[in-house]
C-alpha cells in the first residue's frame, strides 16, 4: 500500500511543480520570444485594445519575471475581489441617490409658489414679452390697483383726480385695457384719450365726448409673435340695440335669449358663414358706432399696421369674390380703388411705439376715422391726434368683417402656381423650351416677331392647347397688328395697315380660353382654387430713339400711362420691366421704365411679370419703404434651373427651403423671357419659363 501511495504522489509530483520559482532556464523558444520584445531594433508600437477590468493581482504572479510569464491565483480569491467591487460601487450608488433626494428636497422647500402662480398668468396668452413691474402698476401714468378678489374683483388705475377701470388683456407688454372710453362725438374734435367727460384732465367736454364700453380683447398675433392687443368698443348707448339685434337673430319673438338659444348664439357667431351674415346685417348702415383699440406691444410703425390692415381687407374682398361666383361684386369699382388708396395715405409714415394707442372709429354711416395717440403717461402732453378719415363704408366694414367675421376670422391662404413667359418670338414649346405643369399661365408680350396675322395664330394655337386653367396673355412691341394706333403712328415702320389689325383682333375673340388684357384688368378664380385676385395688364414700354414699334409712350406720357393701374392689383403684366430691376439690355444705358416703379410703389402688388429686356431676365423681391419710388431692400433670385434640368421655380410660399412673401410690403418682379439675348441675325438662345408658387 505505501509503495502505491508513494507512486501516485511521484505522479501527481511533477503537475505541483508549477507552484514553485523553477530553477531550470526558461525553454528556448521563450527566450526568442523575450529577445524580440527586448531588441529596441525591431520594436514597434501598436494600439492595444482596451481590456476589460480584472480582479487579477498582476505583481502577485508567479514564474519567472524576465520571461513575462505569470501564473494565476486560485480562482476562489478572485471570484471573492471581484464581489467586494460590486458591493462598493453599489453602496456608492446608494449614497449618491440619497444626496440627490435630499437636494431636491432642499430646493423644492426654497421654491416661492405665489411667484409660480403669477409667472403662469403672465404666460397664460403664449410666448410673452416681458414689461417691467414698474409699467405694469401704472396705466397712462396713473397707479394701478386691484381691488377685491375672485369674482368681485377689479383693476382700477387712479390718478389726477379721476378712476379708470381696467380690464387685463392677458400679456405683460399691454396688461391693461380700459373697460370705457370717450370718443368725440364731432370727428374733426380733439381729444378721446380715455378722460371721462368733465374731468380734471379734459374738462368740458360733456358735448363733445361720447361713452364707449368694451366688448371684445384679443392679442393679433403673426405666427407665435405678439403684434398688438385690440378690443371692440360699442357706443354705451348702442348696446341695448346690438343686443336686440343679436336676439332677434336667433328668436324674432324673444327680449331675452333662454341658455339653449345663447348656446346656439355662440354656435352661429363662431361659424364663418354665419357670422358673416349676421355682422354684415349688424354693420349696415345707418347703423351703430363702434370703435377699435389698438395698443402695440413691441415696436413697430404705420407702415406695417397699414399693411396688415389693407391684407385683411384684400382677404375680405376675395371671400366676397368668391361668394359670387364669378360675378362682379361692388369691390370692382374704380372708386373702391381710389377709397383703397385714400386709406393707405392715412398711414403715410411715422413709429408706432410700444403701448401707444391707434383707433378705429366707424360712425353710424360707416365713416371710418383713425386717431392716434403716443404711449400716454398721464402728463396730458401726449395728445390723441386725428390721422384721417375715409368715407366709403366699405373700407370700415371690411376691415370690422376681418376681425370679427368669417373662416377662423382670416382666410387661409391658397397656394396658385404661375407659369410665366415672355418675348417667345414666334417660336413655340418644344422649339427651344418647355412648358411646365401649373395652374396659371402668364405671357408677358412679344408673341411674334412682326405681328403678321400668321405668326400671331401660331402662337394663339399652341397657348390654347396648353394644358391651364387660365391663360393671360398681353402683347409686346413686336405684336404690330394688335396696336390700333402703329400703323397711323409710323409710315415707315413694317407694312401694317389697319385691316391687319381688325384681323388680329377678331382673331383674338376666336379664343375664349384666352384672356387678353390690353391695359385692362380682370379678376381671375381659378377653378378648384378657392381663391381670387385681380390681374392688370398692359402691352406699353419707353419709346427708344430711332425705332418705331408697337405701343410704345415718350417720357411725358409714362406717369399718366401708369396711373391707369388700379390699387388692389394683386397681380400685375406689362411688358417692360421697371427701371432698374430685371432691365438689363445691351440696347439701352436703362432698358426699364422710371415712371414705372413709381406705380409699383403705391400700388405694391404681390407680382409683377414683365419681359422686354431678354438679358434681364430673373427676378428680384422688392421690399417697399413709406416713401413714393423708395426701396428698402432687393433680394436677387438665384435660379435653380440654370445649367440642369430642374424647374427655375421661384418659391414665395416658405416651403422647399424658400421664403415667403410679405404681401402689401413686397412686390416680386419677374423677367421671364425666354429668348436669351436681345434679337438679331445671330444664333438663337432660350431660357426656361419661371414657375413662381405664391399664396393669396
Amino acid at each position: 500500500m505505501a509503495a502505491s501511495k508513494r507512486s501516485a504522489m511521484r505522479v501527481l509530483s511533477p503537475r505541483l511543480q508549477c507552484l514553485r520559482q523553477p530553477t531550470s532556464p526558461v525553454p528556448q523558444q521563450v527566450r526568442c520570444l523575450s529577445a524580440r520584445y527586448s531588441n529596441p531594433s525591431k520594436r514597434g508600437f501598436s494600439a492595444a485594445p482596451a481590456q476589460p477590468p480584472t480582479f487579477l493581482d498582476a505583481s502577485a504572479g508567479y514564474g519567472d519575471e524576465a520571461s513575462g510569464v505569470r501564473v494565476l491565483r486560485d480562482p476562489r480569491v478572485a471570484e471573492e475581489e471581484r464581489r467586494q467591487y460590486h458591493f462598493r460601487r453599489m453602496r456608492y450608488a446608494g449614497m449618491g441617490l440619497l444626496t440627490s433626494m435630499a437636494a431636491l428636497g432642499l430646493i423644492i422647500s426654497n421654491i416661492n409658489l405665489d411667484d409660480l402662480e403669477q409667472s403662469a398668468k403672465q404666460k397664460k396668452g403664449g410666448l410673452q414679452m416681458e414689461a417691467s413691474d414698474e409699467s405694469n402698476a401704472k396705466f397712462q401714468g396713473k397707479e394701478v390697483h386691484v381691488i377685491g378678489a375672485g369674482d368681485g374683483k377689479r383693476i382700477v388705475a387712479q390718478g389726477a383726480g379721476e378712476e379708470v377701470e381696467l380690464v387685463e388683456t392677458g400679456t405683460s407688454s399691454v396688461p391693461h385695457f380700459p373697460k370705457t372710453i370717450f370718443l368725440p362725438t364731432d370727428p374733426e374734435s380733439k381729444g378721446g384719450s380715455g378722460a371721462g367727460p368733465n374731468a380734471p384732465a379734459n374738462p368740458g367736454n360733456i358735448e363733445n365726448q361720447e361713452e364707449y364700453t368694451l366688448v371684445g380683447l384679443g392679442i393679433r398675433t403673426v405666427m407665435w409673435i405678439q403684434v398688438y392687443v385690440v378690443g371692440l368698443y360699442i357706443r354705451t348707448k348702442d348696446i341695448t340695440s346690438l343686443q336686440s339685434k343679436l336676439i332677434h337673430h336667433v328668436n324674432p319673438t324673444a327680449s331675452t335669449l333662454v341658455p339653449n338659444e345663447k348656446e346656439d348664439l355662440r354656435k352661429k357667431l363662431l361659424d364663418p358663414a354665419e357670422s358673416r351674415e349676421i355682422w354684415s346685417k349688424l354693420l349696415e348702415v345707418p347703423g351703430i358706432k363702434t370703435a377699435w383699440r389698438v395698443s402695440p406691444t413691441r415696436n413697430t410703425d404705420f407702415g406695417h399696421l397699414r399693411d396688415g390692415f389693407v391684407t385683411g381687407i384684400n382677404k375680405r374682398t376675395q371671400e366676397a369674390r368668391q361668394l359670387s361666383q364669378g360675378k362682379d361684386t361692388e369691390y370692382e369699382a374704380e372708386d373702391f380703388g381710389n377709397s383703397i388708396q385714400a386709406f393707405k395715405g392715412i398711414f403715410s409714415g411715422g413709429k408706432a411705439p410700444k403701448g401707444s394707442i391707434l383707433i378705429m372709429h366707424r360712425d353710424r354711416k360707416g365713416v371710418l376715422d383713425v386717431l392716434y395717440q403716443p404711449k400716454p403717461d398721464g402728463t396730458g402732453r401726449q395728445e390723441m391726434e386725428r390721422l384721417g378719415s375715409v368715407s366709403d363704408e366699405r373700407i370700415s366694414r371690411l376691415i370690422w368683417l376681418g376681425y370679427l367675421a368669417g373662416d377662423k376670422m382670416n382666410l387661409s391662404p391658397r397656394k396658385v402656381r404661375f407659369v410665366c413667359i415672355s418675348d417667345t418670338h414666334n417660336h413655340g414649346p418644344g422649339e427651344g423650351f418647355t412648358l411646365p405643369k401649373g395652374d396659371v399661365l402668364i405671357h408677358a408680350g412679344d408673341l411674334t416677331n412682326q405681328g403678321s396675322y400668321n405668326e400671331l395664330k401660331k402662337a394663339l394655337d399652341w397657348i390654347a392647347k396648353a394644358d391651364y386653367a387660365v391663360k393671360i396673355v398681353v402683347a409686346g412691341n413686336h405684336d404690330l397688328s394688335l396696336d390700333p394706333d402703329y400703323a397711323l403712328k409710323y409710315k415707315e415702320g413694317w407694312s401694317v395697315v389697319p385691316g391687319d389689325v381688325e384681323a388680329c383682333c377678331q382673331l383674338l375673340a376666336s379664343y375664349p380660353g384666352i384672356t387678353y388684357l390690353q391695359h385692362s384688368s380682370v379678376t381671375v378664380n381659378p377653378p378648384e382654387h378657392d381663391v381670387s385676385f385681380r390681374v392688370f395688364g398692359s402691352p406699353y414700354s419707353p419709346e427708344h430713339p430711332g425705332q418705331n414699334w408697337a405701343f410704345q409712350y415718350v417720357g411725358g406720357q409714362a406717369e399718366g400711362r401708369w396711373n391707369d393701374i388700379r390699387t388692389d392689383t394683386d397681380v400685375l403684366i406689362t411688358h417692360t420691366p421697371p427701371a432698374g430691376h430685371c432691365d438689363e439690355s445691351r440696347h439701352w444705358q436703362q432698358g426699364g421704365c422710371p415712371a414705372l416703379i413709381q406705380a409699383l410703389s403705391k400700388v405694391k402688388p404681390a407680382l409683377h411679370i414683365c419681359g422686354h429686356c431678354h438679358e434681364g431676365r430673373g427676378a428680384q423681391i422688392v421690399r417697399w419703404n413709406d416713401g413714393p419710388g423708395v426701396v428698402e431692400t432687393v433680394q436677387s433670385w438665384e435660379d435653380p434651373g440654370a445649367g440642369n434640368k430642374k424647374q427655375s421655380l421661384l418659391d414665395l410660399t416658405g416651403a422647399r427651403g424658400g421664403r415667403s412673401l410679405e404681401i402689401g410690403r413686397e412686390t416680386a418682379v419677374v423677367n421671364a423671357a425666354i429668348m436669351s439675348r436681345s434679337w438679331d441675325k445671330g444664333s438663337k438662345a432660350f431660357n426656361k419659363p419661371i414657375v413662381v408658387d405664391v399664396e393669396f
